[in-house]
């Protein structure tokens, strides 16, 4: 074999060997060491792959619990938002309507009235339906109280009126025989001494003051037999002056009216027209014996007009008042100060023999049956002022 072939075959044996070489070398070192850096990279990998998870786990259940919690506190606040909502929408008006009712708990106090807001539902509905039944409970309570007491005094004015007619007729029969034999001794009389005839007027003044004194006891006790209705007080007022228009006893005196129409009570139409023109006439009276007096003293003509009374009817514009009132005022000489702690007892009189001293009196009761009161105002200067005070009461429906 020549030197060539051999090196040729050399160089392919190195060849082969080399192959064989490289290839267990890749095998047994290069192999598995890449094995085992594939292993290192897989696992680091993985365990990167599993931090991310735990990372975003953590991330998503810190989102998840914020959720909660945030969802949580919407649902509170929504709650106070729709309780605070609740209470002013219905709690608060329902505590208002439960106060108020307590407050006549026992109709003791009919008077009060809920206050109806702007609010067209169910509770305005509600309030407006109370007011209307406290409306009627009170005009109901009204009228019972009235009734009772008119119950109660009738009563007791039956008693007294018995015994009053019985000592009237047995009164008025002894005065008649001597009312009658001063007529007779009047004309079978021959004296002309002054003393004699002023006897005879004294008699006859005297026993004509007995008879206007049971007159005025009969005619009182007499009021019993009155119906009561409901009655408009400014037109009682007109229908007084009316009849002392026309029967001219106003006289001189100027009377400035002042009376607010729909003012209602519960009463006797007859009866407080009887007050009502037992004041204006007293009123009239002070002002024109007023006037004599300052004309007897030289005083100036302008008393002479008589004075002026003043009446007013007061209580429809006054919404949370229980009461009408109507005021006498007169700018005459008032009330001497000697009898103002007297001035509602009987026979108690300011005109000097020209009355009985009952109509103050039977006036006084008269407004007490019909649960009112009469007051005299001392802190007026310029005259005299009384007020009379009644119930007011809504007109019914139908009347």
């Amino acid at each position: 074999m020549s030197l060539k072939k051999k090196l040729i075959f050399l160089l392919i044996l190195s060849g082969v060997i080399l192959a064989m070489l490289f290839h267990t070398a890749f095998y047994v070192v290069i192999r598995p060491s890449l094995d085992h850096q594939k292993t290192v990279i897989n696992e680091t990998f993985k365990r990167k792959i599993e931090e991310a998870d735990n990372r975003t786990f953590r991330v998503v259940h810190q989102h998840i619990i914020t959720f909660i919690i945030i969802t949580i506190l919407s649902i509170i606040l929504l709650g106070l938002l729709l309780y605070f909502a609740i209470r002013t929408q219905v709690i608060r008006r329902m505590l208002k309507i439960s106060g108020a009712m307590k407050q006549i708990e026992g109709l003791e106090d009919l008077s009060k009235r809920i206050e109806r807001d702007h609010r067209n539902d169910e509770i305005a509905l509600l309030v407006t339906n109370i007011n209307v039944m406290l409306d009627k409970l009170e005009h109901e309570k009204i009228n019972r109280e009235l009734a009772e007491k008119a119950m109660i005094t009738h009563g007791k004015l039956a008693s007294i009126g018995r015994l009053t007619s019985c000592i009237g007729h047995e009164v008025n029969n002894p005065l008649l025989a001597i009312s009658n034999s001063i007529q007779v001794i009047k004309k079978i009389s021959k004296s002309k001494s002054s003393l004699f005839k002023e006897a005879i007027e004294i008699s006859e003044s005297e026993i004509n003051r007995i008879r206007d004194i049971i007159s005025s006891l009969l005619d009182f006790h007499r009021l019993k037999g009155e119906e009561f209705s409901h009655t408009d007080v400014a037109e009682i007022v007109r229908e007084s002056l009316n009849v002392l228009k026309w029967s001219k006893k106003l006289g001189a005196t100027e009377v400035v009216q002042r009376l607010q129409n729909g003012c209602f009570v519960y009463g006797s139409p007859g009866k407080l027209k009887q007050v009502f023109v037992n004041f204006i006439l007293n009123a009239v009276e002070a002002l024109e014996m007023n006037s004599e007096d300052i004309r007897k003293s030289g005083g100036s003509s302008e008393s002479d007009a008589g004075g002026t009374l003043q009446i007013e009817v007061i209580g429809n514009k006054r919404e949370k008042s229980n009461w009408v009132e109507i005021h006498f005022i007169d700018n005459g000489p008032g009330i001497p100060a000697e009898i103002k702690r007297y001035l509602f007892e009987p026979f108690v009189s300011t005109k000097m023999n020209r009355g009985v001293g009952l109509g103050l009196y039977i006036s006084y009761k008269i407004i007490e049956t019909h649960g009112g009161e009469v007051i005299y105002n001392e802190d007026f200067k310029q005259g005299t002022h009384f007020i009379i005070k009644l119930p007011k009461v809504k007109r019914s429906v139908g009347e």
